[in-house]
């Protein structure tokens, strides 16, 4: 701020803005199990002074600010000092958190702080902004947004893209934790600058189109990839009532690159202005659902979907003159990049400026300034050459020459089959039934053992196992009982014991056993093994001995799916609540006690309901009754994920067949099924809440015909499994490994609050 400034008045100024924008009183905190926005009515903000000297000095003091961690709980999310240089240069040093605030509340704090400033020295009251909303209102209508035709959007533009780039480095890639990262600035020539608005104007486009496809020109050509992602910075600010609101509003679009060498430029940024205006009509759908619907492979060394972005500053101004006072705000970054590479264009100054944010520890300084060397180069060629081809632009600028040598990978979500071993030993099919749900890894050589192919490559089955949740391996040399029991004991931690039973099942082999005995006729509905105890298995495996003579599939599906297709308000119910299992145990009707619990002592299965917070109760026929609540959504604990994770369908008297439910139900009390369940506090599961499931469940299922030496694997917290009637002799073999509790210790035992379940 140049001018004189009394530090009173700028301080009665900033709390004139801090009392009109509700996002500077905003804290978010946990109330009754939920995190939610508080807005505080009144907010004071005290303004301390110091005296600095220079630029360095006051960008150390600026930066300073932003050191320690803010406390969310604690309104305001800003921490503020003004600075004078000298009796008519001040500096108003805001620390900000992202959460309230965005590049595009930068201009507008400076414009009110300028306006209540003014009015504060002319002693009136600053003019009151027509606001019909406030920065709450923007963030309870995206939440209570239906996202499905946007994540539809993202999942058809998105497949078949590479998540990963491999960029020409100087340095090996690492973990992006504590990423340090640079900055380089450089101004394109002024009449580029015009040949680039006349060419987009020609060609009804946007100069940020133009531009995008040229870094996108450039990218695939360093990259030597042709199909990866973009990502832009959205404003957010489609709504007239949202551009004066300050607060966090943007939003990270991913916007597809499909280069095809011998097109032309021009018939490239035709695909790249429809691909453009069609991801930014979803602009306000919330990146992360977009990552947690496409569910990326994780990688600690790469950002989950693409890893370079390309915008326009486009945001207001963050300058202005008033009442003989200059303002003009600038933002100062931490020197961190969350991305590989950014490239923004600046046109706040007159001639385009390319500002260049990356990797320090991928790029150096020198190399950036050859990016960018050859981006200039290549928007010359464009601008006087557009029919040019892909092919002779990327070439002419030199980008071809620094192509990167890192060997190519091949992930999930890419539908070409890709091999995991020299010699093409097996075959990796991620999407070879149309769903990612569950990658084929099938032998290419006979006689593969299983057991020992995984074993060499246990990370790899590891990573396709994390990503999609399930694996069926195929013509592996799995021919007997003893080969099956051989893999499950490479790739688990520990063989389980069947205890706390809820369906019959015969040991064959130590840890081995038949899957459900249960009638031919009679489908098993979907559900995670044992999820109702607090030991589950964490991973449930499959072996064909021999198929059935037709149908009788194993039918999966992915639980984290099947929670994202939940309506909110029966996810928040049931994470409330719970899930209640009640239990009879009646011979001939269900299992008996003594074959649920492995034992014909009662102190003994009294023990094991106190260690595993069953409810137990004896009835006056020598009949148990228990009792159980369970969380409804766990958390994994290997990819962080929420899942569906209940028996709450499963076990509910309608899930069994009609006849037999009616049945029951016309015999017993409802107290007195064998099966039911209930909400946490032992209210009744609705008909509609049930119908709701069932829908969830049937969207996202997939199945397979059995051959015979078939594996199956599955991650039994991400993917449920169940079963087809069938007909004629059916032996599949199954196994449960991993124990939970003992490699994570005791899950929670009762439903809990979010900030719990996060700790």
């Amino acid at each position: 701020m140049t001018g004189r400034i009394e530090p009173a008045l700028m301080e009665f100024a900033l709390n004139d803005v801090v009392r009109r924008q509700s996002a500077l009183r905003t804290s978010i905190q946990w109330r009754d199990g939920h995190l939610v926005q508080l807005i505080a009515p009144e907010l004071a903000v005290h303004l301390s002074i110091e005296d600095t000297a220079g630029e360095a000095a006051l960008r150390q003091q600026a930066l300073g600010l932003a050191a320690t961690a803010m406390d969310l709980a604690q309104a305001p999310l800003l921490r503020v000092k003004l600075l004078r240089l000298a009796p008519d240069d001040w500096c108003l040093a805001l620390a900000v958190h992202h959460i309230v605030f965005d590049a595009w509340s930068l201009g507008l704090l400076v414009r009110q702080i300028a306006v209540a400033y003014g009015a504060a020295v002319r002693g009136v009251p600053a003019a009151a902004p027509d606001r019909p909303i406030e920065f709450a209102d923007y963030c309870a209508w995206q939440q209570s947004r239906d996202w499905s035709e946007g994540l539809a959007f993202f999942r058809r533009q998105l497949a078949g893209a590479e998540f990963r780039l491999n960029l020409p480095t100087t340095h090996p890639r690492g973990d992006l934790a504590g990423s340090q990262g640079g900055n380089a600035s450089f101004l394109l020539d002024h009449d580029l600058s015009d040949c680039v608005d006349a060419l987009a104007a020609r060609e009804q486009a946007t100069p940020f189109m133009l531009l995008l496809a040229a870094f996108q020109t450039l990218v695939a050509a360093l990259a030597n990839e042709n199909n990866f992602v973009t990502l832009t910075a959205a404003a957010g600010r489609r709504h007239r009532q949202t551009e004066d609101l300050i607060g966090c509003l943007m939003n990270m679009v991913a916007i597809r690159a499909a280069l095809r060498p011998s097109e032309t430029f021009l018939a490239l940024l035709g695909r790249v202005k429809a691909a453009a205006l069609g991801a930014l009509e979803h602009q306000e759908l919330p990146f992360e659902l977009v990552i947690a619907d496409l569910r990326p492979p994780r990688d600690p060394g790469y950002t989950p979907i693409g890893q370079v972005a390309f915008g326009v500053q486009n945001a207001p101004e963050a300058r202005c003159e008033l009442d003989g006072l200059s303002y003009a705000g600038t933002e100062l970054r931490p020197d961190q990049a969350r991305l590989d590479l950014t490239l923004w264009i600046d046109r706040s100054t007159g001639p385009l400026r390319a500002v260049w944010t990356y990797r320090a520890s991928l790029f150096t300084e020198a190399q950036i300034a050859s990016f960018h060397a050859m981006y200039a180069r290549l928007l010359r060629r464009i601008v006087d050459a557009p029919d040019s081809t892909i092919n002779t632009l990327q070439s002419g600028c030199g980008a071809r020459s620094m192509t990167a040598t890192t060997p190519r990978k091949s992930f999930p979500g890419r539908a070409a089959p890709s091999a995991l071993t020299a010699g093409n030993l097996v075959r990796t099919e991620p999407n070879w039934l149309g769903t990612p749900l569950p990658t084929r890894i099938s032998a290419q050589l006979p006689g593969l053992s299983l057991a020992d192919w995984v074993s060499a490559h246990r990370d790899k089955v590891e990573h396709h196992l994390r990503q999609c949740g399930g694996i069926l391996f195929r013509d592996f040399q799995v021919e007997s009982i003893g080969d099956f029991q051989r893999f499950a004991r490479v790739i688990a931690s520990e063989l389980i014991q069947y205890g706390e039973r809820s369906s019959p099942r015969t040991e064959l082999a130590e840890g081995i056993y038949t899957s459900t005995d249960h009638p031919a006729d009679q489908p098993i509905l979907l559900h995670n093994e044992q999820s109702y105890t607090l030991n589950w298995p964490m991973r449930i495996m499959f072996f064909c001995e021999l198929p059935p003579l037709k149908h009788g599939r194993t039918p999966i599906a992915d639980s984290r799916r099947i929670l994202a297709r939940l309506p909110p308000a029966t996810v928040e119910k049931f994470e409330r609540l719970g899930v209640r299992y009640t239990r009879n145990y009646l011979p001939g009707i269900s299992l008996p006690w003594t074959e649920a619990f492995q034992t014909t002592d009662r102190s003994a299965v009294e023990a094991y309901c106190r260690a595993a917070s069953l409810e137990f109760e004896w009835l006056d026929d020598g009949r148990l009754r228990t009792r159980q609540t369970r969380p409804a959504v766990r958390i994994h604990p290997v990819t962080g994920e929420r899942t569906w994770f209940n028996h709450a369908l499963f076990f509910h008297v309608t899930g069994l067949p009609d006849e037999i439910s009616r049945s029951l139900r016309a015999a017993v009390a409802d107290e007195d099924l064998p099966y039911n369940t209930y909400f946490g506090d032992g209210s009744p599961i609705e008909d509609a809440v049930l119908g709701e499931l069932r829908m969830a469940y049937e969207a996202e299922t997939t199945s397979f015909e059995w051959r015979q030496g078939d594996v199956l694997l599955l991650d039994n917290m991400l993917v449920a499994h169940g079963r087809e009637p069938f007909e004629g002799p059916r032996k599949i073999r199954t196994a449960m490994t991993d124990p939970y509790e003992q490699l994570y210790g005791t899950p929670a035992s009762h439903p809990q609050a979010p900030m719990e379940r996060a700790s």
